[in-house]
């Protein structure tokens, strides 16, 4: 398991205010189907008090699965590779942390997309360490 650091982030398409977000990126093996896999997510998710009152509402946890190894899926329910991944900051920083020679979809590295990305949404970055937090970043960070 690999896991990023955490970085804040202002909300991106909500249509009322909200407060940041944290965000992370986590790289898991599983054996699990993929919408098992996103089953045992919404439970999490569930479990731990979000709510789905409408598209883009404030939320305590939102667990996306952004891509699968070998694995496309296009449902209702599920798209891998997550659609908007290489859009969006607050997942391409997270996962630049724990694998920027990754090749995503569009053939591009995560590190090159990385360094053509604005980072404006970012507010701060936590730095993830064994033992927990080591330290905090705020504006001013832009590494």
């Amino acid at each position: 398991m690999k896991i990023s650091n955490v970085y804040e982030t202002m909300p991106v398409d909500c249509p009322l205010p909200q407060p940041n977000y944290l965000n992370m990126v986590v790289m898991i093996e599983t054996s699990l189907s993929p919408l098992s896999l996103l089953d045992e997510c919404r439970d999490m998710e569930t479990k731990l008090g979000r709510q789905r009152p409408y598209i883009n509402a404030p939320r305590t946890i939102d667990i996306d699965v952004l891509l699968l190894e070998g694995i496309t899926v296009d449902t209702p329910e599920l798209k891998v590779p997550h659609p908007r991944l290489e859009s969006r900051a607050f997942v391409i920083y997270p996962l630049a942390d724990i694998s920027p020679d990754l090749v995503l979809p569009s053939g591009g590295r995560v590190a090159e997309i990385k360094k053509s990305m604005k980072k404006d949404e970012i507010v701060a970055i936590w730095k993830v360490q064994d033992e927990g937090f080591a330290e905090c970043e705020e504006k001013g960070y832009h590494s």
